[in-house]
């Protein structure tokens, strides 16, 4: 697959996850579910499931990561504690995901969450993961609601879209890889990308930037729900893609930097100020830690004011990367190898996501092993304020010790810098 030719455009990209909240109390489940490659059936091969009408499954089977580039902590907090550290950190290596790509039929999709329903009635296991989280108990899922308008869709489609893939992470891995690992697909006319109506006007545009056409490979949701006849569906819509990326599904986002020129900032500050954010995270002291990155070389940068090519080209060009933790990663598979992330982390993000089964901590650990570029982790005390709403995640403010944040920056000069 070559590289695609970007289109320029332009770009307010959100921040953080959409509506994701930290449930408090556990839900049970009304509704019965099953795995989509149980629903698929039998074993095919990648190009069966990819090229053919055949239903089933195929695999990207997991497998180990092995890290072999520095990975340094710097802390002076109390929290996260040692054990706590060496838990969600002491292995440097990680596992990928298990990721099926299922060819099924007759399947009812809800714009607004993603979740998929059969003839029978079941969720589809792995389109529930995110909407659980947003709307626990599925209590307001429009597919399971007889009254909901229906939208007829004949051709085939891929489905990969989920209620917090407008946080620009999720879009990257989730979204994104499956769709260009399905380019060649998409572009012969033999499947659609599946729009959902929620999803903001730069999704599109970063589409085309990619090399689709809206108006040919684009399929948009326009009732409460899509009945579609043939679906090609990844269990990444998970986000098990995000935090354990898979080489053969992510190695096409590696491709898209060959046709963007470097930037020549070599050092770069990514400022969450000015944004839209749907993760309401703030550094205390953001002015203090602008000033000090100014006097050692930084460019700061308002990442989701950028076009799409424009962070590409930030990222490909860029020796040192310093921002808070947070879904401007999702830049990083155009980073060259050995450049250096700088990850200001909050010591509340520590178990922060407690029901998730992925150690989102581990979110940088993971890319910067997979992408092999240098990581250091620098805690910063923070707490935890009281969510404007019921049910939302509540807002984290951080202190960045300037101190510490000057040692990591040296730290990062003294590596070799990126071919």
């Amino acid at each position: 697959m070559g590289a695609p030719q970007f289109a320029r455009i332009s770009n307010n990209i959100c921040r953080g996850a959409v509506g994701l909240s930290r449930p408090h109390e556990t839900v049970s489940m009304n509704y019965s579910t099953i795995a989509a490659d149980e629903w698929a059936g039998q074993p095919l091969t990648r190009d069966e499931v990819f090229w053919t009408s055949k239903l089933g499954h195929c695999s990207f089977p997991s497998r180990l990561i092995q890290r072999s580039t520095p990975f340094e902590i710097f802390q002076r907090t109390s929290a996260p504690s040692p054990s706590e550290i060496s838990t969600i950190f002491g292995d440097r290596d990680f596992t990928s995901a298990d990721v099926k790509f299922a060819r099924i039929s007759d399947i009812t999709i809800d714009d607004q969450l993603g979740v998929c329903i059969d003839r029978a009635g079941r969720v589809l296991h792995e389109t529930a993961s995110i909407a659980e989280a947003i709307d626990p108990g599925l209590a307001n899922t429009r597919a399971l609601s007889p009254q909901s308008s229906r939208q007829m869709v004949d051709e085939p489609v891929i489905h990969c879209f989920h209620r917090a893939s407008p946080a620009y992470g999720h879009f990257i891995f989730d979204c994104l890889a499956p769709v260009l690992l399905l380019r060649d697909v998409i572009l012969s006319g033999r499947a659609k990308i599946l729009f959902p109506s929620f999803f903001p006007a730069w999704g599109p545009r970063i589409l085309s930037a990619a090399g689709f056409d809206i108006a040919s490979h684009v399929k948009f949701i326009t009732k409460d729900v899509a009945v579609c006849r043939e679906v090609i569906l990844s269990t990444a819509i998970d986000s098990r893609n995000c935090f354990r990326p898979v080489r053969e599904i992510c190695q096409s986002l590696t491709t898209l930097p060959e046709t963007v020129r470097p930037s020549s900032r070599k050092m770069i500050y990514l400022t969450r100020r000015n944004q839209v954010t749907y993760s309401d995270r703030t550094i205390s002291n953001e002015d203090e830690v602008v000033r000090a990155l100014m006097k050692m070389g930084f460019a700061i940068i308002e990442p989701g004011n950028l076009a799409f090519e424009e962070q590409v080209s930030l990222f490909h060009g860029a020796d040192i990367v310093v921002a808070a933790h947070g879904s401007a990663f999702g830049n990083l598979p155009f980073s060259r190898p050995r450049s250096t992330l700088i990850d200001l982390m909050p010591t509340t993000y520590i178990n922060y996501w407690s029901r998730r089964n992925f150690a989102p901590e581990r979110w940088a650990l993971n890319l910067t092993t997979f992408f092999q570029l240098n990581y250091l982790l620098v805690f910063c005390q923070s707490h935890t304020v009281e969510a404007a709403a019921k049910g939302a995640s509540s807002p984290i403010v951080s202190t960045v010790d300037i101190d510490l944040l000057e040692r990591a920056v040296n730290a990062a000069k003294a590596f070799p810098h990126p071919a």
